[in-house]
């Protein structure tokens, strides 16, 4: 089964043409990378696959079922972000805790759910500095980890590597191929280092389509 398949997408911004009857695949449980410079291309393709940005015209299915709202892919599809994707006035744990909240999850299975993570991914010395305080590299990873506490099926992750430092890198690349096996990705990157998690590459050019 296709998890996401987009077919002739449209979209012009401030008149430029930046897809043009652009279409895509992905089966379920497979990562899909998308390599460009252009990281506002990217970023364009990956706010439409999430429902943030609305195309021109065209079709985004996940799961075979035709979407067109944001609601209607909700516990589906976890984005994160080009820019950071949490409030940098509240600290690790509470940004966690917001995210966990709106996803279903109960105070107590929230609570547990953000312990798990600062345990697993190293970062529970930090939950109670504020966001704003940290570093790009950290700030990244709690972007990271406000998008997979969602346990959403998919997920769409917008230049995760740009600005990270090397450990940091080399940390997120471990993290999504543990969670490859199942999960259905799509990164959007400059990085050529990440054709390594793909199962499926493609080469987004500066002009339009792919």
């Amino acid at each position: 089964m296709n998890a996401v398949e987009l077919i002739n997408v449209n979209k012009t911004i401030k008149k430029t043409t930046v897809f043009d009857s652009f279409s895509f695949k992905l089966e379920e449980n497979k990562t899909a990378v998308f390599l460009s410079s252009n990281y506002k291309k990217l970023d364009t393709l990956a706010r439409i696959i999430s429902l943030v940005l609305k195309m021109d015209s065209g079709t985004i299915k996940y799961f075979d079922k035709e979407v067109d709202v944001k609601h209607s892919i909700y516990n589906i599809v976890s984005y994160m972000p080009l820019k950071d994707g949490f409030s940098e006035h509240l600290t690790v744990f509470e940004n966690l805790r917001l995210m966990a909240r709106t996803r279903d999850y109960n105070e107590v299975d929230a609570i547990k759910k953000i312990n798990e993570y600062g345990e697993k991914y190293n970062i529970k010395s930090r939950f109670d500095d504020k966001t704003k305080t940290l570093s790009v590299s950290l700030k990244k990873l709690v972007s990271f980890l406000m998008c997979i506490i969602t346990d959403a099926k998919v997920l769409v992750l917008d230049n995760p590597f740009r600005g990270v430092d090397d450990n940091t890198k080399k940390d997120l690349f471990k993290y999504i191929k543990e969670l490859k096996e199942n999960k259905t990705i799509i990164i959007l990157t400059d990085l050529e280092e990440a054709k390594e998690l793909a199962d499926d590459v493609y080469v987004l050019d500066e002009k339009e389509g792919l």
